[in-house]
């Protein structure tokens, strides 16, 4: 299950899983016992008139988990959660399971580090029942080498047809963010990172390029942005620009078949925002290959409920 993270990433409003029940009353139904949670604690109401945060869709997680105790759980969150913030809230979920016979794993990784060129952070939380878990699993370590970020995006040999420009910038580049590009061209088509940050007094996060890997995909902003690098005529071009829907599905580890039936049916804007809100399949790959590595007996005949999966990347990883 990945319970939706908007209310504890840090572009969202930080109201953790709290409810709010119709009487004003505000609380986190965590602090209740299980059999309590759906009382408010200030008035007794058991009214459905209460607001709930997207992020407290993990209390009808642990409610699943509890009522029907599958031999494994794989839950996933953004880094955010593990904050100073927030780390009260994980332990509470952690401790909740362990409370129901679970051993429970947990660990922030990186999709760069397994094989994703992008760079995205992970909260990852494996729970094993007790009664079946022989202690052996332990998370993917990252690999010695890394994909380029240059391998996905589509060929752009066509913008310097009509030019000797080294370094050109796409029109869809967002014209607040083109001074800064333009401000330190130089250093940019130099840089041997695996993102640029551009100088920027607001503090926008949009101000990040990525060269060797791509920067975090965000549901909230379909822009992220690019510099792909094209050899023409023994001379290296440069094309700054907005990464495309397609290029976000594969820096997502998705297929380029997997792409296009979906965009037979889904919106550009669509498909930028679903990205943003999916999982690396090469991260959780590694996962399930650790997992079935200690424990392969959980996957002979192995029944399975998705819970909130988005696009699905935990089925197209397994």
């Amino acid at each position: 299950a990945g319970f939706p993270c908007k209310s504890l990433s840090l572009i969202g409003k930080g109201a953790g899983v709290s409810w709010n029940c119709e009487c004003g009353h505000t609380y986190n139904p965590l602090d209740l016992p299980p059999d309590r949670r759906f009382i408010c604690p200030e008035c007794g109401c058991e009214s459905e008139n209460r607001n709930e945060t997207p992020s407290s869709l993990v209390v009808y997680v642990l409610k699943a988990i509890e009522l029907y105790h599958p031999n494994l759980v794989i839950l996933e969150n953004v880094a955010n959660l593990l904050s100073a913030k927030f780390k009260p809230l994980f332990n509470q979920i952690t401790r909740e399971i362990a409370s129901y016979g679970y051993n429970v794993y947990a660990e922030k990784l990186n999709a760069r580090d397994y094989g994703s060129v992008q760079n995205r952070n992970r909260v990852i939380i494996v729970c094993v029942k007790k009664t079946i878990d022989n202690g052996r699993f332990k998370f993917p370590k990252p690999f010695a080498e890394r994909r380029n970020l240059q391998e996905i995006l589509e060929d752009c040999t066509e913008v310097f047809a009509d030019t000797n420009a080294s370094v050109v910038i796409d029109g869809k580049v967002p014209p607040y963010i083109r001074p800064a590009i333009c401000k330190e061209i130089g250093n940019l088509v130099e840089s041997e990172k695996d993102t640029y940050i551009l100088p920027c007094k607001s503090g926008w996060s949009d101000h990040v390029i990525g060269i060797n890997s791509c920067p975090t995909l965000r549901a909230s902003n379909s822009t992220c942005l690019v510099m792909q690098k094209v050899n023409l005529d023994g001379k290296q071009r440069y094309y700054i620009k907005k990464m495309t829907a397609k290029e976000r599905w594969l820096a997502t580890g998705y297929s380029v078949e997997d792409y296009e039936k979906v965009a037979k049916i889904t919106s550009i804007t669509q498909l930028c925002h679903q990205t943003g809100n999916s999982i690396s399949v090469e991260m959780l790959v590694e996962v399930f290959r650790s997992i079935y590595t200690a424990l392969p007996h959980l996957f002979i005949n192995m029944k399975i409920t998705s819970l909130f999966m988005g696009i699905g990347a935990f089925e197209k990883a397994l």
